[in-house]
């Protein structure tokens, strides 16, 4: 007996339509496996692409805002004593909302010793501000004041006077950028341009100005010359608008102060603050990632996280449509080798009946 015929005494089997149907089903399984694996590989590779995308236009942003803060430190160098007109025509130039999107606005906080503090009030009143004054006005053994604070509007005016260096927070990234005169970015903090509508939490950013012909080649020599700092404060849903892009609103994207997302470090989330996700177990079937951001002389984490919403109809719905396809095939499979067995013994009846009737006469 040939392999031909015994193929086809094998496909005319009772037993064999069985076995093929069952062998067609783990093959339509490991199909729809490697599909949904295929899809998913797909979108994590997509989502680790959007993430790091994420991080880098947080760090271009302020390397951005770092760059119109280091022109405000040249101007300190170039004129030497610059006024309040002269820092208006400087930030008026860098047209700060058109290329600087969520920078709340560009400032001078100058250095203040305490015997030097009555002569500063009176010359800044001098200039036409009567009711100006140094706040808070406990004394202490250093201060500090927002002289400039560019556009120069009714939120900003709120800080006019402000000393930013009797803070905690502020403070200590005041100091790492004296120290080190490099810029520094401070703690989360609540500005003093808030109000009470539309809170957001915020940060600032410095860089130190030293009087102009001091040595600042060692710590003690930066901390003997320092003038004061050309600054920045950010409200934090303002600086992050826009990050995101208009193709990844799938994607739940937090930002915290610190190593440790926590509700106390939380910063700024597309969410609402309540639902705070990186607080939560991730989801199974979606993506996660937490980021370390190193952003001048500051850490911050970055929560990035997409739900199963995160593939497209079209991603989710291929896995279905191999599976459904290959089951298809296996019953269209089966029907055809059980008609072919189901023909073979009925022709097989048949014969045994002839013979038997061929038999009686």
């Amino acid at each position: 007996m040939n392999s031909r015929r015994r193929l086809i005494l094998w496909l005319q089997h009772q037993a064999t339509a069985w076995i093929i149907l069952a062998l067609s089903f783990v093959v339509t399984a490991l199909a729809w496996s490697i599909s949904d694996s295929a899809i998913r590989t797909k979108a994590a590779e997509r989502f680790e692409f959007q993430t790091a995308d994420i991080a880098s236009a947080i760090e271009r942003r302020l390397m951005a805002y770092a760059t119109a803060l280091r022109g405000g430190t040249g101007l300190f160098e170039a004129v030497g004593q610059v006024n309040r007109a002269q820092w208006h025509e400087y930030v008026q130039a860098l047209r700060l909302q058109e290329n600087f999107p969520g920078i709340q606005g560009l400032g001078f906080s100058l250095m203040i010793a305490p015997t030097e503090l009555d002569a500063h009030i009176a010359g800044i009143r001098a200039e036409g501000f009567p009711d100006y004054s140094v706040r808070p006005e406990e004394p202490r053994d250093q201060y500090s004041a927002i002289v400039y604070l560019e556009p120069f509007d009714w939120r900003n005016q709120r800080a006019f006077g402000y000393d930013m260096y009797s803070e905690p927070v502020r403070r200590r990234a005041m100091e790492r950028a004296r120290d080190s005169g490099e810029p520094a970015i401070s703690g989360r903090v609540t500005l003093v341009q808030e109000t009470d509508r539309d809170v957001q939490y915020g940060f600032l950013m410095y860089i130190p100005v030293y009087r102009p012909g001091m040595p600042t080649t060692t710590l003690e020599e930066r901390r003997a010359a320092l003038l004061g700092f050309v600054y920045s404060p950010f409200r934090a849903n303002d600086f992050m608008n826009g990050i995101l892009g208009s193709n990844q609103d799938a994607i739940r994207l937090e930002l915290y102060d610190g190593d440790t997302p926590t509700a106390e470090s939380f910063l700024f989330g597309n969410v609402p603050e309540t639902a705070l996700s990186a607080l939560e177990p991730p989801a199974r079937d979606g993506f996660d990632a937490l980021v370390a951001l190193e952003l001048f002389q500051h850490r911050w984490t970055l929560s990035v996280r997409a739900g199963s919403g995160y593939l497209s109809e079209t991603e989710a719905a291929q896995p279905l449509i191999v599976g459904l396809s290959g089951l298809a095939i296996d019953f269209f499979l089966f029907i055809i080798i059980e008609s072919i067995g189901r023909q073979k013994r009925r022709a097989e009846q048949q014969s045994r009946h002839l013979s038997e009737q061929l038999a009686d006469s």
